[in-house]
């Protein structure tokens, strides 16, 4: 698929597409011990880039990460009646984002490139 970037900035594509780009985690990071952030981008120009925020919950009696807040991109995505707007793309992506693999890699980068030391806690 070839990406176009609009005169505004964002790339326009269906969620069908962008579940079929592959995205890879571009960096990581933490705010402090609880919380920290993560963004995705695809390979090639113009690259698609998802980011959110996120912090250690305990969900179903395991503490994990959790997204939280809109992931922020530069996508607009589209359906069949034409754009979603932001408040709409914000949306499908939160869904998008809760449900890709981002953990574990969010969580190997923290323990070996941010903190080649090993330890997940702040210094």
């Amino acid at each position: 698929m070839m990406l176009k970037t609009s005169t505004d900035g964002y790339i326009r594509l269906s969620l069908s597409e962008l579940e079929t780009i592959p995205l890879h985690l571009l960096v990581a990071g933490k705010y402090d011990e609880v919380s920290g952030f993560t963004e995705f981008a695809s390979e090639g120009l113009p690259a698609i880039s998802i980011g959110w925020d996120w912090e250690w919950r305990i969900m179903g009696g395991k503490l994990r990460p959790v997204r939280v807040g809109e992931p922020l991109c530069n996508l607009l995505l589209l359906d069949a009646s034409g754009c979603l707007g932001a408040a709409g793309t914000a949306q499908e992506l939160a869904r998008f984002v809760d449900n890709i693999e981002w953990i574990a890699p969010t969580l190997g980068y923290l323990a070996t490139v941010a903190n080649p030391g090993g330890e997940l806690n702040a210094s």
